[in-house]
């Protein structure tokens, strides 16, 4: 089972994130959440897994997947910090980043690439929580 968040501006219909928590961050995690933000017409995706975060981002350079771009890899445990499930702490993440970024994020200069995709993506978004197969 794969945990899907799906995020939105205020009032909006249209997807700004798609994040999966998987347990492991494999191409196959990769290649859903891109399919998605494909057919979805999203421009970001987060693939969250237990060591580490895969930042992908539509570069827009033509119409088809294919400018679905892997763009870093981050450590999870030290982007998204606290207690509990890996689930939890990305839902209190997220809500923690859309209410009030600078709080969320780390200051750490690797930290700073999400500045100019995902923080906008989330800032004072809706934030839905949806279980899915990870087939």
């Amino acid at each position: 089972m794969t945990i899907r968040y799906l995020v939105r501006p205020m009032h909006k219909t249209r997807l700004s994130l798609i994040v999966d928590v998987v347990d492991h961050s494999d191409s196959g995690a990769v290649e859903r959440v891109r399919e998605d933000m494909f057919e979805g017409g999203c421009a970001h995706g987060l693939v969250v897994g237990l060591e580490e975060v895969i930042v992908l981002r539509d570069t827009f350079v033509d119409e088809s997947i294919d400018a679905i771009k892997e763009e870093h890899r981050l450590p999870t445990d030290r982007l998204i910090r606290g207690e509990g499930s890996l689930e939890r702490r990305v839902e209190l993440w997220l809500r923690d980043m859309s209410e009030n970024w600078r709080m969320a994020l780390p200051e750490d200069e690797w930290a700073q690439v999400l500045l100019s995709d995902i923080v906008p993506a989330v800032i004072s978004a809706e934030i839905d929580r949806i279980e899915r197969d990870a087939a």
